[in-house]
C-alpha cells in the first residue's frame, strides 16, 4: 500500500463532505475536529473525527433518516477504503440538540483552532451544553478511565512476555492517554478543550511531567503493539504512575 500523506487526508475530508452534501438541506453542518483540525495529525496513524448536525425533521421521517444514515455510513466506508483511520466519522446530532451538546465535546467544536466547518453553516454561536453534562463528565470521565481502562492493565507489569492479545490491550490503553488531560480538566470543572488542556494543567501543576502525554502518543504512532515488550511495559508503567499521581491531586483538591 502507498504510504499516506496529509494531502490524502484532505482529499478524504473533501470526499466525505461531498457525499454528505448529496443530502442537501437535511444536513445542517459538518465539523471536522481532532488532530487533523488542530494541525497535529500524523499521516497513517491519526484518525479523522467528524460531527454531523442534521435537520430536526430528518428524525421524523423514517425514509429520510434511513437514507441519511446510509449516506453517512457509506461516506465512512469510502474513507476506510482510502486507508484513512476513522473512528468518529458517523457521529451525528439533531439541530434540536445544538444547545445540549456533550460538555467535553463543546470546547473542541467552539474553537476555530480545534475544529473547522467542512460543509454547511457555521453554527458555533448556537452551541451550548448543559449543567447535567458538565456534572456527569466531571464526576465520571477521568475516574472511569482510570478504573476501566487502566487499572486492568496493571496485571501485565509483572510479566516478562506478552501474548498478542495482551500487546493490543496495552496499546489500546496507551492510545487513550490523548484524552487524559481533558478528562482531568473535567474532573476539576475546567473546560479548555483538548487543544488547551495541557497548558491549563501545566499552570496548575507545573511539577508534573506533562510531556509524558506527547511521548506516549509518539510511541504509539511509531511503534504500535509490535513494539519491544520492555518498551511497551515501560510506557505502561509510566502512564499508570502518572494517572495515580493525578488521581491523588484531584482528590486532594476536591476534599
Amino acid at each position: 500500500m502507498t504510504e499516506l500523506t496529509l494531502a490524502d487526508y484532505e482529499q478524504a475530508i473533501d470526499g466525505f463532505a461531498a457525499r454528505l452534501a448529496e443530502l442537501g438541506d437535511d444536513v445542517l453542518s459538518v465539523f471536522l475536529f481532532g488532530s487533523m483540525a488542530r494541525g497535529e495529525a500524523v499521516a497513517g496513524y491519526s484518525d479523522l473525527d467528524f460531527w454531523i448536525f442534521l435537520d430536526t425533521t430528518v428524525f421524523d421521517d423514517e425514509t429520510r433518516f434511513t437514507t441519511t444514515l446510509h449516506t453517512i455510513i457509506n461516506a465512512h466506508h469510502q474513507m476506510g477504503q482510502r486507508g484513512i483511520p476513522v473512528s468518529n466519522a458517523g457521529c451525528y446530532a439533531s439541530q434540536a440538540n445544538i444547545e445540549r451538546l456533550p460538555a467535553m465535546l463543546l470546547p473542541n467544536l467552539l474553537s476555530e483552532a480545534a475544529s473547522r466547518v467542512i460543509w454547511g453553516q457555521d453554527i458555533r454561536p448556537q452551541m451550548q451544553t448543559t449543567p447535567e453534562s458538565r456534572h456527569y463528565n466531571g464526576v465520571s470521565t477521568f475516574f472511569e478511565m482510570r478504573r476501566q481502562f487502566y487499572h486492568p492493565l496493571s496485571k501485565y507489569l509483572s510479566q516478562d512476555s506478552l501474548t498478542t492479545e495482551a500487546r493490543w490491550e496495552i496499546y489500546a490503553g496507551l492510545q487513550y492517554i490523548k484524552y487524559l488531560p481533558e478528562a482531568v480538566c473535567a474532573a476539576l470543572d475546567l473546560w479548555p478543550g483538548e487543544h488547551r488542556a495541557i497548558a491549563e494543567l501545566t499552570a496548575l501543576w507545573p511539577e508534573e511531567d506533562w510531556g509524558l502525554v506527547a511521548r506516549v502518543k509518539s510511541f504509539c504512532a511509531q511503534s504500535g503493539p509490535a513494539a519491544d515488550v520492555a518498551q511497551l511495559l515501560a510506557n505502561l508503567r509510566a502512564t499508570l504512575q502518572f494517572i495515580e499521581r493525578l488521581n491523588d491531586k484531584i482528590c486532594l483538591l476536591k476534599k
